[in-house]
């Protein structure tokens, strides 16, 4: 699906009329990244909630087909935010999923923790070290596999901003022996495992083998998963990468995608149209 210059594109209304018959066969996966896709990004990160139309969406497509959301955030903030019977959680970019009313983690991700030398609070105080100085707004978030300095709330330019604190919490990172991860005004400290939305995605492909598959994202962090639909079409009747554009919407992922929503709300009434 997905070349090194830009995937074709097709018409969201053509992806509806081919998925809709796989959906009520039950044979299509149909996943989606959280914040940006199933609910807008806000502020504070904390206040973010699914859309009503895509929340009822999901309600009736987890009873007829596979439904799955790959995000972020942590399982257990996950299974918070999208308390939907049926629905397989993952959450932190692929390290843990939400399983009989836990977070269990991937089995690479517990050999890592076990051989680093380190730990989170160490993380932690070294980046607050770090931001001592920054601009009002800056704010640090602790995960269960990671931290993330969110840079949305700050008022004035960010660019430049973000640049510098990038710099400097890579060479953080590689102190700590982490990775960083850059999303849409949100830096963050993960374990450098080979965990990701993709390998999750794949991980999903293997297990269910569906006919059909769709993923929905808008930051760097969908790339991998958008990627690894276009490497798992070749046993799949029909695969569909979707991006939902935004004012900061990454160059990556308009080229591997297969159609572009214009906001979480058009790919909302993409699934309730999948639903109907």
């Amino acid at each position: 699906m997905a070349s090194p210059a830009r995937a074709a594109r097709v018409a969201p209304e053509e992806l509806v009329a081919a998925l809709r018959p796989l959906v009520a066969a039950g044979r299509c996966l149909v996943a989606s990244d959280f914040d940006g896709t199933l609910a807008p990004i806000v502020a504070d990160p904390t206040r973010a909630l699914m859309l009503p139309t895509a929340r009822r969406a999901l309600e009736r497509l987890a009873g007829r087909t596979p439904v799955a959301v790959v995000s972020g955030r942590p399982a257990a903030l996950l299974a918070r935010l999208c308390p939907i019977r049926g629905v397989i959680l993952i959450g932190s970019y692929g390290l843990e999923r939400w399983e009989d009313g836990a977070a269990r983690p991937d089995p690479r991700a517990l050999a890592w923790q076990r051989g680093w030398a380190h730990d989170w609070d160490q993380v932690e105080a070294a980046v607050e070290r770090v931001l001592a100085g920054a601009p009002e707004g800056v704010r640090v978030a602790r995960k269960p596999w990671g931290l993330a300095v969110h840079l949305r709330g700050v008022a004035g330019p960010r660019v430049a901003l973000e640049r510098r604190l990038a710099v400097e919490l890579r060479r953080l990172a590689q102190a700590f022996g982490l990775r960083l991860a850059r999303g849409r005004l949100v830096l963050e400290l993960l374990p450098p495992v080979r965990c990701s939305k993709g390998t999750a995605l794949a991980g999903l492909l293997d297990a269910l083998r569906p006919e059909a598959a769709v993923f929905c994202g808008d930051d760097r962090g969908d790339v991998p998963a958008l990627r690894a639909l276009g490497r798992g079409r070749a046993g799949l009747r029909l695969a569909a990468a979707l991006a939902v554009t935004g004012p900061e919407t990454p160059a990556a992922l308009l080229q591997v995608a297969s159609a572009v929503l214009a906001g979480p709300g058009v790919w909302a009434a993409l699934l309730r149209r999948l639903a109907a």
